[in-house]
């Protein structure tokens, strides 16, 4: 299996050889949907390359955002250690490679190579905290400085650059922000005027790093 995640360097043969045995791949297109909300887990999905919405169910068909995942991330090996459904859906963004891992034997590996299960539990609680702090800065921060908390997200988290393609809709990008679709363009076309950002339909260039981080400081 390709070595997606450093984590894997804790496998022995014996393990590895296990897991290769026990898993497959499978290949998604945009809005595919890879996992279902409240669906038992019998595979972990394991992000081999692209993209991927995970987002909450809610009543009358409204959902909510809960981060972008990409390469390298397992889905639900959280709710499978609770011995749980899976606790939220995700949904393709681009073209998705996902490894499928039998949840059984991955269970049998997490319980007999503890450092394994303490790296593993490491990059779920490293997600989940940054996932927590970007929660609660929508409750604390005005509006331009969501904005400019959703740029960052984009630029330092997910595509590592300061030029990307926004790969969700101007509505998705506003409930990410906490706030309405009209508030977000708004605030977008500001930000292009005052040539902080360059915006040519869904790609986005960051023009002034320093003035986007200070918007996200000062709140």
């Amino acid at each position: 299996m390709d070595c997606v995640i450093p984590t894997f360097d804790c496998l022995n043969e014996d393990e590895i050889i296990a897991i290769n045995k026990n898993s497959y791949e499978a290949l998604y297109r945009k809005k595919d949907l890879i996992t279902k909300q409240n669906s038992r887990i019998n595979e972990v999905a394991l992000i081999k390359s692209g993209l991927v919405k995970i987002f909450k169910e809610g009543r009358l068909n409204k959902n909510h955002i809960v981060r972008l995942s990409s390469r390298g991330e397992l889905l639900g090996i959280i709710p499978l250690l609770a011995d749980q459904s899976h606790n939220y859906s995700a949904i393709a963004l681009d073209d998705c490679s996902i490894i499928y891992i039998n949840a059984q034997v991955l269970l049998r590996i997490l319980k007999n190579n503890g450092v394994f299960f303490t790296e593993i539990i490491k990059n779920v609680l490293n997600t989940d905290i940054a996932t927590t702090d970007r929660l609660i800065s929508l409750t604390h921060k005005q509006l331009p400085g969501r904005i400019a908390d959703v740029l960052l997200y984009f630029s330092e988290e997910i595509y590592k650059n300061n030029s990307f393609t926004l790969p969700l809709s101007r509505q998705e990008l506003a409930e990410l922000a906490g706030t309405t679709k009209e508030s977000f363009i708004r605030t977008l076309t500001e930000f292009k005027n005052d040539r902080i950002i360059s915006i040519d339909s869904r790609n986005i260039i960051i023009e002034s790093l320093q003035i986007v981080k200070t918007l996200s400081k000062l709140g």
